[in-house]
């Protein structure tokens, strides 16, 4: 073996890691936007709950208020 095919290797042990490293890199990404995505609809029912939370306080306050009268 002479040492141009030993360079034709390295470079295409290069050019697979590079490939690899890239989709690696893309997995990731997407992955996170996933993640990223169910926190928001998480964060968006946590929302709704304490709305409707804060509402029924309100109707509480008023009915203890209209039987206090």
């Amino acid at each position: 073996m002479n040492w141009l095919e030993y360079l034709n290797y390295l470079i295409s042990a290069l050019v697979a890691a590079l490939v690899a490293a890239v989709v690696a890199l893309v997995r990731k990404v997407l992955t996170n936007d996933k993640e990223i995505a169910l926190l928001r609809e998480q964060l968006k029912a946590v929302d709704r709950i304490e709305n409707d939370v804060a509402e029924l306080r309100t109707d509480i306050k008023d009915i203890l208020f209209k039987l206090s009268e």
